[in-house]
């Protein structure tokens, strides 16, 4: 049995404590900051899970697993009183730490297992569970309604010998126009018929999978500031990243010399002699899963984090991984300034793969405007000229301007952050300007 000594942090180990932080930290908005987490009711579901987790551990271990002897914080001794927790009368006593591994309590509620299937034996126990079958395994999760619908006939069939299914399909027939009508007639004709299946003739019942976005869903801000959520409170910031092909990446589009494939394909910078000597991205540590997409399009994460206000948001940019060089314009929100408090935030952006960018700011010489490093940390004031758009739409039209029926233009004089992907394998703020 492993020695539940090492499953308590501080630990070289993958803990329980850490699994449950990544869920957390996955889900984000109001789940991911510790003091508001509570707030959001996917909590509860995920703190009654982990300890559904942890019971049915100690239970495969016939609840041979005393309290640790040692604990990362003084206050998760054993003998130390649980705040917040009322007097327990089968214990006579307000609980202590220890309690909480005893099997006298974990003998007061059960966990009923989670329902399993198989590819042979796919019910779930509960009209609202369908078996998911991947290439990993199978498990029993929540039924997507629409699926079910397409799905269930068949399993019906495998069932009960056989089912009978109605179709009912729409025909468009086009009537030809009169020489007195203006409008071109189409009407549908409703065609029904049934099918019968039977059991022996269905060799396997496919049920098909969710298919996320390519690209994953759009972030959902909680616009919490200062434990109040009102989005009227937040202004947004344009800001532009600049970013350079990572060295790792290869992508199947050669280009031909004399019939013969080129090592690099046809982006790379290192087949074109003058662009090679410009860009030379580092090659920093990665996440273990980072995988890029072969399209090309690959994900910036902007984050601002409040420094004078409790609050963050998280919002991405796309780039294109295949250009040496590419660059895209995004949104970040922050707490608005008042005459009386300006706003004081930590703006930060990360690839798709952990590593971080570096941060630049604004920066007037005359007439002349460029970047030079900064931390990142910047202080944003109801002075003019605005830094920010008092709403979305307010920043959007500080950088592009509009006129008539001729293409947008945009004006990056406005914009008074930069993030630059190098890729560089310093540490990116060692060179800040103080």
């Amino acid at each position: 049995m492993p020695n539940i000594n090492s499953l308590v942090e501080p630990s070289p180990y993958n803990t329980i404590e850490s699994y449950h932080d990544d869920v957390h930290n996955y889900v984000g908005g109001s789940m991911a900051p510790i003091e508001i987490a509570p707030w959001d009711c996917i909590f509860w579901l995920h703190h009654v899970y982990v300890d559904y987790l942890w019971e049915v551990w100690r239970y495969t271990h016939k609840y041979n697993t005393s309290y640790p002897t040692k604990a990362g914080n003084p206050d998760q001794n054993p003998d130390v009183t649980i705040k917040n927790m009322p007097y327990i009368k089968f214990l006579g006593r307000v609980p202590k730490n220890s309690d909480g591994s005893s099997v006298q309590l974990a003998k007061q509620c059960y966990y009923q297992l989670s329902p399993t299937c198989s590819k042979d034996n796919t019910n779930c126990g509960s009209p609202d569970l369908q078996c998911k079958i991947k290439p990993s395994g199978t498990e029993c999760a929540s039924v997507d309604r629409f699926l079910k619908i397409q799905t269930q006939p068949f399993v019906d069939a495998k069932k009960h010998r056989n089912v009978h299914i109605n179709y009912r399909n729409k025909e468009k027939h086009n009537k030809k126009r009169g020489k007195r009508d203006t409008h071109y007639h189409s009407t549908a004709v409703a065609n029904s018929y049934s099918i019968t299946i039977k059991a022996d003739q269905i060799t396997n019942v496919y049920v098909p999978q969710e298919r996320e976005p390519c690209m994953g869903k759009p972030i959902q801000n909680n616009f919490i500031a200062d434990c109040s959520t009102d989005s009227r409170r937040w202004a947004f910031i344009p800001i532009k990243v600049v970013h350079l092909r990572p060295r790792e990446v290869h992508f199947a589009s050669q280009y031909n010399v004399n019939r013969k494939r080129h090592r690099y394909d046809m982006y790379d910078e290192h087949k074109y002699r003058y662009l090679r000597k410009l860009v030379h991205p580092g090659n920093p540590a990665t996440y273990q899963d980072c995988v890029e997409d072969q399209s090309g399009a690959f994900k910036v994460r902007l984050k601002s984090s409040g420094l004078s206000y409790f609050g963050i948001y998280t919002d991405y940019v796309f780039v294109d991984n295949r250009l040496p060089v590419s660059s895209h314009i995004g949104y970040i929100a922050i707490e608005k300034p008042t005459a009386n408090k300006p706003t004081e935030v930590l703006v930060t952006a990360s690839d798709a793969c952990g590593r971080l960018c570096k941060p630049t700011c604004r920066k007037r010489e005359g007439e002349k405007v460029f970047y030079v490093p900064c931390s990142g940390a910047i202080r944003v004031t109801k002075q003019s000229p605005l830094m920010y758009g008092n709403d979305f739409g307010d920043a959007v039209l500080s950088i592009w301007q509009f006129h008539g029926q001729f293409t947008p233009r945009d004006r990056e004089s406005n914009i008074y952050i930069e993030f630059f992907c190098d890729y560089s394998n310093e540490w990116i703020w060692k060179t800040c300007h103080k």
